[in-house]
């Protein structure tokens, strides 16, 4: 017998053999002959015991502890997230299979038969609940960015890092490059009304955006928006000067009084000031005209987008017209703002603030005024019916 072939390794054959493997007692020649697949269970094994035994030597500290324990919290709720993710799309699809060849624009009937006994008894609950809030995507609106403060002194092995608004989450809206500076507008210095009726004009547009969740330029809604926004401003609507912040408020509210579907509630009416003050503000720690400028820019491209939806209608000629007269004064006021609002919006923020306070009450009679309203109408409606 070859005394050199008996002591060749074993799993490639070829080389000589050096090593024994422990546990099964096959002689190999190196490592990488060692980990072949013919070699699998053993090298495995090797491995997993020499992984416990350093484990069960290992004495980590507290603080180690923590982090390991952190980890796997971490590693956990990625899996769960990942499954209820998984079920989550698993529903969508099965939801989307059922519903695949039904008329989702008119057959209710049929939308209804393909859904199961839970999805019935679930829109039955957010029917009578009366709970749509959570079948609306969550908008974000694009004037709560800020960006972050710029400490004058920072030291040198500070951690903490504070928090900032991330600007890829917001949808701004573009800066319109046709604004002209108001001297193109007049010659004249602008009357101290001016800086109140811009107040008028955005609180009518913050309802209207805030309103409609962030869609008033969707185009099966631009023209009812537009139209909304236009009859809450009486500066837009009949050229009235306002001559204070709470003027400018209250005569907003007041037009809510008749246009019984836009009233929400009083916690609405309240977060419109609180939203018109961050637009006033802007995204810097001082005040800049930014976020006036974004919002007429975005004003115009609502009325816009109006009269293009309204051009093919010969019947709506007149509101053409009456839209193009709601973009000629929109152009003056973002002239305003692009000269002036710098220097006057900072007056108008504490003034707005001291107004929503004292018009609190104000707002519940108005609320009073128009349930009794709307409730007269509908007894009224009744006995007619009667």
């Amino acid at each position: 017998m070859d005394q050199t072939k008996s002591f060749s390794c074993k799993i490639c054959h070829e080389q000589k053999a050096v090593y024994t493997c422990p546990k099964c007692q096959i002689p190999y020649c190196s490592v990488k002959c060692y980990q072949h697949n013919s070699h699998e269970k053993c090298s495995e094994k090797f491995y997993e015991d020499n992984v416990v035994e350093d484990l069960q030597q290992m004495k980590a500290s507290d603080e180690e502890k923590k982090v390991i324990m952190q980890l796997l919290k971490n590693f956990e709720q990625e899996c769960a997230d990942d499954e209820e993710a998984m079920l989550h799309n698993e529903k969508i699809a099965d939801l989307a299979s059922r519903l695949a060849g039904v008329d989702l624009d008119g057959d209710s009937q049929e939308i209804w038969m393909q859904l199961s006994e839970k999805e019935r008894k679930e829109f039955k609950k957010i029917v009578q609940e009366q709970n749509f809030s959570n079948l609306i995507p969550e908008w974000l609106p694009w004037w709560t960015y800020k960006k972050a403060k710029k400490p004058l002194v920072v030291e040198v092995d500070a951690e903490e890092v504070e928090e900032q608004d991330d600007p890829s989450d917001f949808k701004f809206p573009k800066i319109s490059t046709k604004i002209q500076p108001f001297s193109h507008f007049t010659k004249s210095d602008p009357p101290p009304c001016l800086k109140y009726n811009t107040l008028n004009i955005l609180l009518a547009y913050t309802f209207v955006t805030m309103r409609y969740n962030g869609e008033h330029q969707d185009k099966e809604l631009c023209v009812q928006c537009a139209e909304d926004f236009v009859s809450l401003s009486d500066v837009i609507l009949h050229a009235t000067n306002m001559h204070s912040a709470g003027e400018a408020f209250r005569q907003m509210y007041a037009s809510l009084k008749k246009i019984d579907d836009l009233f929400i509630s009083l916690d609405h009416l309240l977060q419109v000031v609180d939203n018109v003050v961050l637009i006033l503000q802007g995204p810097e720690e001082n005040f800049c005209n930014d976020f006036l400028l974004m919002a007429f820019s975005d004003m115009l491209k609502l009325i816009s987008n109006s009269r293009n939806e309204l051009k093919s209608d010969i019947e709506a000629a007149e509101s053409r017209k009456q839209l193009l007269l709601v973009k000629r004064k929109l152009d003056f006021y973002s002239g305003w703002i692009l000269s002036y609002a710098e220097s006057s919006i900072p007056q108008v923020v504490p003034e707005l603030l001291i107004e929503k306070g004292c018009s609190i009450m104000f707002i519940c009679v108005l609320y009073c005024d128009w349930k009794h309203h709307s409730t007269g109408r509908e007894n009224a409606q009744k006995n007619c019916n009667n």
